[in-house]
């Protein structure tokens, strides 16, 4: 793993991030044990006069954070929610994760989590 290129990606993007709202009422890092609900509504308090940019800029951020903290804790796996729409989201992860040889994304349970998620697998080795 390229801790270095890894910490330079997310301290750039740090830095484009604008937090406009918090969601009190959720575990801290916006995630359960092995997955992150990134419908905006599970994210943010009031998402209703969020524009479709501010949501999906909220939802990519939140998405990097549990990506990283899955790095720092050395998780081979996590699930991410999505939704399905018109797969915006979905790309969008996909390209960022594509600046990682050793991070994959496949479809997660379907019959579990139906057509909108995916699983986030990370190889240390």
């Amino acid at each position: 793993i390229d801790l270095k290129k890894i910490n330079r990606i997310i301290r750039d993007d740090s830095k484009k991030e604008t937090q406009i709202f918090s969601k009190k009422n959720k575990p801290s890092n916006l995630f359960n044990a092995n997955e992150i609900d990134l419908h905006i509504e599970n994210i943010v308090d009031y998402p209703y006069n969020l524009s479709n940019h501010e949501i999906i800029t909220i939802q990519q951020n939140a998405f990097k954070k549990r990506l990283l903290f899955a790095l720092k804790e050395n998780e081979e796996s996590f699930i991410v929610i999505h939704g399905i729409g018109k797969g915006i989201l979905k790309e969008l992860i996909l390209k960022h994760i594509s600046d990682f040889k050793y991070i994959s994304m496949i479809p997660a349970d379907s019959k579990i989590y139906g057509m909108g998620a995916s699983e986030i697998r990370i190889k240390y080795s």
